[in-house]
């Protein structure tokens, strides 16, 4: 990874760092988030260039204190969901002494992307790059992926997850002093729910929370599939939270419905009967299609990954609540 820049610096964590503004034709404004880092990277395991932006939690009330050992959350195709993921997980924190059920802990966003001016870049990101980076080498391309493309596409998510887990998961530790020692969480939705099954399926090093949302499992052979299928008992460890759409079912048109036919036969092959060390939630989410999936089910999705269980947040409330409860004096 040779190239490491700071594009971008749209504020400081606890203070929003202002600069005078060079008149800008409207042609020429570009959108940011709020108190976010983005980065241009160039990696040698993929040989191109990625967009990333970092996104910390704060403490949303003035006084309170830092956050610390936070998770780290890495979402793929950041020019679609990237800011969803940023705002629900500022807009559902936890607060320190505050304990809600239904919260989520302090997480950091880390949003994956490529650098796109253009219309054009933009279509040779859907086109090209995201299906180099996020199919398995040994998968197949959809027809429909296929036809729009020029190119040549040979997949290469192998590379693609070389890069994360060692280009830029170091990367981004070293930008951060909020991030634990845990293991990050990936989160990906059609291919990039795909490579995330693939990045489960080699029990990558650098993750070991998934947040699958309709796995892009367009053809009805998969190799990727087939070997989870086949797995030994005790192959997989790690939390998975995996969704689709009730409009993806085997009796939809959606890719000739072999995308829920796939994610019922991946849901059942990961049994935790069959693997100790997972916990597996999945979900189908009424009324919903392919593109409105991951924008219906991320909050849900996030808490089953990380908030602390309800029952023992109902009882830490009520502890709360009872330790602030004002006893009346006897004389």
């Amino acid at each position: 990874m040779k190239r490491r820049t700071l594009i971008m610096n749209t504020g400081a964590l606890g203070a929003v760092a202002l600069a005078p503004l060079a008149a800008q034709s409207e042609s020429d404004q570009v959108g940011t988030i709020p108190l976010t880092r983005r980065y241009q990277i160039d990696s040698e395991h993929v040989g191109d260039r990625f967009e990333i932006t970092i996104a910390e939690p704060f403490p949303i009330i003035p006084g309170l204190p830092e956050p610390e050992n936070c998770n780290i959350l890495y979402a793929l195709d950041a020019p679609f969901t990237g800011g969803a993921v940023i705002a629900v997980t500022r807009h559902n924190p936890s607060i320190p002494g505050f304990p809600v059920p239904h919260v989520l802990p302090p997480t950091i966003v880390v949003n994956i992307g490529y650098p796109i001016k253009t219309v054009s870049d933009f279509h040779e990101y859907i086109t090209f790059k995201r299906n180099r980076d996020l199919v398995p080498p040994d998968e197949p391309v959809g027809e429909v992926i296929r036809a729009l493309n020029e190119k040549e596409i040979v997949p290469r998510a192998d590379q693609f997850l070389k890069f994360m887990e060692e280009e830029l998961d170091p990367f981004v530790r070293e930008q951060t002093s909020h991030a634990g020692p845990q293991k990050a969480a990936l989160m990906g939705h059609s291919y990039g729910g795909l490579f995330a099954t693939f990045a489960f399926e080699q029990q990558s090093s650098a993750f070991d929370h998934y947040l699958i949302f309709s796995p892009g499992f367009v053809e009805p052979q998969s190799p990727l599939l087939a070997r989870i299928v086949n797995a030994q008992p005790d192959s997989f460890e790690g939390r998975v939270y995996m969704s689709m759409a009730q409009h993806e079912e085997a009796y939809t048109d959606t890719y000739g419905g072999n995308l829920g036919i796939s994610f019922h036969k991946l849901a059942a092959a990961l049994n935790p009967h069959r693997h100790s060390g997972l916990q597996i939630m999945t979900n189908v989410v009424p009324h919903e299609t392919h593109g409105g999936i991951p924008y219906a089910d991320m909050l849900p999705g996030m808490r089953w990954l990380f908030e602390t269980p309800e029952s023992q947040a109902a009882e830490t409330l009520m502890q709360w609540a009872s330790s602030r409860t004002r006893r009346p004096e006897h004389a």
